[in-house]
């Protein structure tokens, strides 16, 4: 099965500017089909697992964030 850029936007929950920007970076792979792009239901999902998770993105967030002044440590 194969999702049109409109039809994976819907699945994954993510705006078509993601999804271009995964396909033009390699993270997702499309399929063409004459003028169409086609994403492969298998390889959406393995972009959508390659994602970060959240408790990563926190994890790195506080690794970026300065120390708080007066803070003991």
């Amino acid at each position: 099965m194969a999702f049109s850029i409109s039809a994976a936007c819907k699945v994954a929950g993510v705006g078509r500017t993601k999804i271009y920007e995964a396909i033009a970076s390699g993270d997702l792979r499309a399929r063409k089909n004459g003028a169409k792009n086609l994403i492969l239901r298998e390889e959406l999902q393995r972009w959508l697992e390659s994602l970060p998770t959240e408790k990563a993105i926190a994890e790195l967030m506080a690794a970026k964030a300065p120390p708080i002044a007066g803070a003991a440590g």
